[in-house]
């Protein structure tokens, strides 16, 4: 339902990239969606979280400012 949500949301050139989609790199943190610009940029960090503990919200929160990138925890 998130997917519907944004593909009906969002601007031309821009899509979602699912996390099975990412390089994944040890050591970084790996949203469970990107949404990426039509250069393949980063612009929105996806992430469910809806049970996560204080601590892991406040580290991803850390990488996302660090990293300059909006976020949305869902």
């Amino acid at each position: 339902s998130l997917f519907l949500h944004y593909r009906k949301r969002l601007s031309p050139g821009f899509e979602w990239v699912g996390e099975d989609q990412l390089t994944k790199e040890r050591g970084k943190k790996h949203p469970d969606a990107l949404i990426v610009d039509g250069a393949g940029r980063p612009r929105l960090f996806v992430e469910f979280g809806g049970s996560y503990a204080v601590e892991r919200v406040e580290k991803l929160h850390r990488h996302c400012a660090a990293a300059a990138l909006p976020y949305e925890l869902w």
